[in-house]
């Protein structure tokens, strides 16, 4: 007998800009894959512009070396050496992973749906710690 597997998978996915983060958060799953975690593309040697979406963890980098977290807003005159290395989710991330026919020890076959319901955060070191500990694997 075959097992059949269902499941949502968190990943962490590339954009190309900040601002287009809440677009790829809030979009409908259809894949199964679920987008906690954003990368940004890197800079050009200078963006006049760039907006940080409210509502995410922004981690900022410079020279490649975290330095901590962005503020929402826009930002003017960035250079290159800083960037967005990370975005991740505030919002709440509902993960669920059915199993049907699975096997007890008594060789009895049942459905088991398991969803979890968790959020990122709710301090600024979570969300660090989470993008280079934990991360969406």
């Amino acid at each position: 007998m075959r097992y059949d597997y269902h499941t949502n998978h968190l990943v962490q996915q590339d954009i190309t800009k900040p601002v287009d983060a809440m677009k790829h958060f809030n979009a409908q799953v259809t894949d199964g894959q679920i987008p906690i975690v954003l990368t940004p593309r890197d800079p050009t040697i200078m963006t006049f512009f760039m907006k940080v979406p409210s509502g995410v963890w922004a981690l900022k980098q410079k020279w490649n070396a975290h330095t901590g977290m962005m503020k929402p807003g826009l930002k003017m005159f960035w250079p290159s050496w800083n960037r967005v290395s990370h975005v991740v989710t505030k919002q709440a991330v509902t993960y669920s992973n059915p199993v049907n026919g699975c096997p007890t020890s008594d060789n009895v076959m049942v459905n088991i749906d398991i969803s979890i319901s968790f959020q990122i955060g709710p301090t600024e070191d979570d969300a660090y710690t989470f993008v280079y500990t934990l991360g969406a694997h």
